[in-house]
């Protein structure tokens, strides 16, 4: 399946909206501190926007979850 594309400058480009650290954080459930924390470890890739401003690929912060593995995912 493959991503919705969008029309920018006429240029057809994907669309992976960048997120602030409270939208991730309320995607995972978490606070934005547990956010700030997988981007200074490096698990989460994150860009600056001017000054202050962070932010983070859907994509990318998707990409992080995983199922739990069970006792009964080893039978």
């Amino acid at each position: 399946m493959s991503k919705p594309r969008i029309q920018h400058n006429g240029a057809e480009i994907e669309d992976d909206p960048l997120l602030t650290k409270q939208e991730i954080a309320d995607l995972y459930g978490t606070t934005d501190r547990f956010v700030e924390k997988l981007i200074a470890s490096g698990d989460l890739p994150a860009y600056k926007l001017g000054g202050k401003l962070v932010r983070i690929r859907r994509s990318d912060a998707l990409a992080l979850l995983r199922p739990v593995r069970t006792a009964r995912d080893a039978l």
